[in-house]
């Protein structure tokens, strides 16, 4: 689990309200988390719903709804101009590349708290993290501040807060050579490209919003 906490909690917060993610262990041990239904019957399933975890039983022939893609890109030669997504279209990306934003720096905080040593390391990879998404971040600051009413901005991030808070609680709770690892293997995919926003689904709808439109 410490090392697909990243992958777990990203998941859970770019599921929704309705948060759930399928843990799912194969006949040759691999395991994969997924947001859709399981289709072997023989795979041994949890369901993670909001930070809760119970067995699941597979959904054979289940293939999950189809993602619905927004051309991205600018339009060729004479095409009309896409439309501006609806606000209700830009609420699933915004809760998912503002938990991932939340994820990260509260996953390098806490690293930095645990172990003081780290603490000016771990601050770094936080910056440069948010220095490589700097264009997707600026996005959601403006979609946030001028399109998003104030009481539905303050619930989708108490929201996110309290998923982040629930999905790393358990570090604390470590031994300290345990926290020393852990943090270390946050650290590389924070450092690295596992976690970079720009992968995240709605991110292309975030980038393509037309502020003021």
């Amino acid at each position: 689990m410490r090392r697909t906490v990243l992958t777990l909690c990203v998941l859970l917060l770019s599921t929704g309200a309705s948060a759930q993610v399928y843990k799912v262990v194969g006949a040759d041990g691999k395991v994969t988390y997924t947001d859709r239904p399981p289709v072997d019957p023989g795979a041994r399933t949890t369901l993670f719903r909001a930070g809760v975890a119970k067995p699941a039983s597979p959904a054979p022939g289940a293939a999950g709804p189809a993602a619905t893609v927004r051309p991205e890109g600018p339009a060729g030669a004479g095409a009309p101009e896409q439309p501006n997504p609806t606000p209700s279209e830009l609420l699933r990306p915004i809760r998912t590349v503002l938990g991932r934003r939340v994820l990260v720096d509260r996953t390098m905080e806490m690293c930095g708290r645990m172990l003081p040593d780290g603490r000016g390391r771990y601050a770094q990879l936080q910056q440069d993290w948010h220095a490589r998404n700097r264009e997707l971040l600026a996005q959601l600051d403006g979609v946030l501040a001028r399109e998003i009413p104030a009481d539905i901005r303050e619930g989708h991030e108490k929201w996110v807060d309290g998923m982040v808070r629930l999905q790393l609680g358990f570090a604390a709770r470590m031994t300290p050579a345990g926290r020393h690892d852990w943090c270390e293997e946050q650290a590389g995919m924070i450092g690295g490209t596992a976690v970079n926003s720009p992968d995240l689904p709605g991110s292309a709808v975030l980038l393509g919003y037309r502020l003021g439109k």
